[in-house]
């Protein structure tokens, strides 16, 4: 995890520090976290994904510059140790401001990141650079162009295509409103789709606040709250890899409840489509969320399903995938008077898991806000938040929790030390691309349960299934020919057991 401490700084300037925790809650790192830029001046809004290896590449805006943000990143290994220079490198220092940076892995052990812009001095407009493992930039010095349509574009947000490219979409408001956009970038850095974007939603009056995860098959599926109707509702669209709308036109209604929805995320519900979760004003302010398949179709109650409508209020949900199709969500709750952090496990049918208004993680004294919450990948989460019950002032700490996928708190403890996993997951398919004459897969599955593994074209068309359930619980590698009935193209490894799926993608080269 993440975050900016003024600890170091008399001017009250922020820097960026982080800390790795175990599954059992033991800080892995120095004390109270490790530095990861020795530069002076603000640096701020830090954001991370992980580098393969047990370590991370982080990002953020960085005013080490006086009057003028740039975006820098820092890679921190496994062991805490910066593996770049001490202070950061430079992604973008362009003139003018460059901010709000997010962050995709580039499925080679480097970086895509995205901010918006204001080099033109006159609007901002959305660019992106490559960065490798050893923190080379592998586009245009300070990034390439994305969009830099009339008017301004503004918070970008990222998802993988699952080539070594990605998909971004952003505000845009080259039509007068607030719209949504997309493009596809490869891993060249050369845009795939029309000049400056597809758009994703023009309806009337302005949406804004868009997320996006992959769709699993070169695509994404985007969410953004949506004021066409007067009050802000929640809408989502997929877009295919060539950059073509999947569903309604402007997108489909996730929810449009009376009062205002807003700030949605997003996670993959790994059967090809998505889970969405906002803030909820319908009656009080509350935290519902709604599944929608591959086709378009929502799963779930009509506007949604309720996950937390306790006294006081719920605000700023976060979510993360449980590995089963369903989901983690995490949310300040004022119920007791005060800011704490709750919980909720939510199925892939949509009901609530844990204790009827959400699990409580931590209701210290003072007051806990900003969760945000990762899979543990056995079906629970570790939560993190600022909080302030150390602080008689302004100042707040980093605290983090760990619940168990049946809602109990601490980390998730099985097969430590025996070497047997308690998690299902597909692990990884090499290689890939694919040039040889086989593939190997490997899984880990928590029982001995039925479970399948398929190999699947891109309609669906199952090619090979493989029952590995009698193979028992831990980890396991299948082996499974490519050539013959294969022509060169994309296709998916599934592996099931019981409600739970998870897939990866395959490219077969001539």
């Amino acid at each position: 995890m993440v975050w900016t401490d003024e600890r170091a700084r008399a001017d009250a300037t922020t820097t960026v520090y982080a800390q790795r925790v175990s599954s059992s809650g033991v800080p892995m790192w120095a004390s109270d976290g490790v530095p990861l830029c020795t530069a002076t001046g603000f640096e701020m809004s830090p954001t991370l994904i992980g580098d393969g290896l047990g370590g991370a590449i982080v990002t953020w805006f960085d005013q080490r510059t006086a009057g003028d943000d740039d975006i820098y990143a820092q890679r921190i290994s496994a062991s805490g140790i910066r593996q770049w220079v001490a202070s950061g490198a430079a992604v973008c220092t362009a003139p003018q401001t460059q901010s709000s940076p997010t962050i995709v892995s580039d499925g080679a052990g480097g970086a895509i990141i995205t901010w918006f812009d204001l080099r033109s001095a006159t609007n901002t407009h959305i660019y992106a650079q490559r960065m490798n493992a050893l923190s080379v930039p592998m586009w245009s010095a300070n990034g390439v162009a994305v969009c830099t349509a009339p008017d301004n574009q503004a918070r970008p947000t990222i998802a993988s295509d699952g080539a070594r490219g990605a998909i971004i979409t952003w505000i845009d408001h080259r039509n007068g409103n607030d719209d949504i956009f997309a493009q596809r970038i490869d891993s060249t850095g050369t845009c795939q789709w029309a000049a400056n974007g597809v758009p994703v939603c023009t309806a009337a009056f302005d949406q804004q606040y868009p997320q996006i995860v992959s769709d699993g098959v070169g695509g994404g599926i985007i969410t953004w709250m949506d004021r066409r109707s007067g009050n802000f509702d929640i809408y989502a669209q997929r877009v295919s890899s060539t950059g073509v709308d999947e569903w309604t036109a402007d997108g489909i209604a996730v929810c449009t409840a009376a009062q205002d929805q807003t700030i949605p995320l997003i996670v993959r519900d790994g059967a090809g489509g998505a889970i969405i979760t906002w803030g909820d004003d319908r009656a009080g302010s509350h935290i519902f969320a709604q599944r929608i398949d591959a086709g378009g179709n929502v799963k779930w109650a009509h506007d949604g399903a309720a996950l937390c409508t306790a006294p006081g209020g719920q605000f700023d949900p976060t979510i993360a995938s449980d590995d089963s199709g369903g989901a983690v969500l995490s949310w300040d709750d004022t119920r007791d008077g005060t800011f704490h952090i709750y919980a909720q496990r939510v199925s892939s049918l949509g009901m609530p898991l844990w204790t009827s208004g959400g699990a409580a993680i931590c209701t210290a004294s003072v007051g806990q806000t900003l969760p945000l919450v990762t899979s543990d990948g056995a079906g629970g989460a570790t939560i993190a938040w600022t909080d302030s019950r150390n602080d008689t002032l302004s100042g707040t700490d980093i605290y983090a929790q760990g619940i168990q996928a049946n809602g109990q708190l601490g980390g998730n403890l099985a097969g430590v030390g025996t070497g047997e996993p308690a998690v299902f997951a597909l692990t990884g398919a090499w290689p890939n691309p694919v040039v040889g004459k086989e593939i190997v897969v490997q899984f880990e599955l928590p029982t001995a349960a039925h479970a399948d593994l398929d190999l699947v074209d891109v309609s669906g068309r199952r090619i090979a299934r493989y029952e590995v359930g009698e193979m028992g619980a831990g980890r396991h590698s299948v082996r499974i020919s490519a050539r013959g009935q294969l022509s060169p193209g994309v296709y998916f490894v599934r592996l099931v057991q019981g409600t739970r799926i998870q897939t990866a993608r395959l490219v077969l080269l001539n």
